[in-house]
């Protein structure tokens, strides 16, 4: 067995380049995205906190069976069978399915490449010096899925969204970006 480690960048461009797949034994994608209980959030908070998030366990094969793509413009109670890909398109071709990983990989590939029910994900990025209280979750750093017009009202009184795949997927240095921000936010 060999491990090896990939950032979070890599793994979105491998879905999206389709070379990370599903097979279809596995559940949908079940993580929600509400005020009640929102593992999404939690998942982005954790990653700003550089917890750990496990291993991922991917199988490589060239059999023939039925696979999914992870999907890019999730709407819930989307049905599954719309992300089948036919199984002579990769038929005799190695695959790489994702066994283990799922959810948290499909939150991150529609956090950075595609919407939530229509909506793009958001960092407010005032936030992580303090706690508070979401729900039943302690948060540190706060995310959200808004539309552009929704983010635009809410960074005001203490919050300033910014959509999280122009800062992450960026291809710009980190202090470019910072100091595009900070020039944004009338800190310069």
């Amino acid at each position: 067995m060999k491990y090896e480690s990939i950032s979070i960048r890599k793994a979105v461009q491998l879905i999206e380049d389709k070379k990370l797949l599903l097979p279809h034994i596995q559940r949908p994608f079940v993580w929600k995205q509400d005020r009640t209980n929102n593992q999404v959030k939690r998942f982005m908070d954790s990653i700003m906190r550089e917890y750990p998030f496990n291993t991922l366990l991917f199988w490589k094969t060239r059999d023939d069976i039925q696979l999914r793509r992870f999907v890019e413009d999730y709407v819930d109670g989307m049905n599954v069978k719309s992300t089948y890909i036919k199984s002579t398109d990769l038929a005799d071709k190695e695959k790489t399915l994702v066994l283990d990983g799922q959810q948290r990989l499909q939150t991150l590939y529609t956090a950075l490449k595609g919407t939530y029910n229509g909506k793009e994900m958001y960092f407010n990025i005032l936030t992580g010096k303090q706690l508070f209280q979401e729900g039943k979750d302690e948060l540190k750093y706060d995310f959200d899925y808004f539309t552009k017009d929704v983010a635009e009202e809410k960074s005001t009184n203490g919050a300033y969204w910014v959509l999280l795949k122009d800062i992450v997927m960026s291809n710009e240095s980190v202090p470019y970006l910072r100091n595009q921000i900070l020039s944004d936010v009338g800190c310069q």
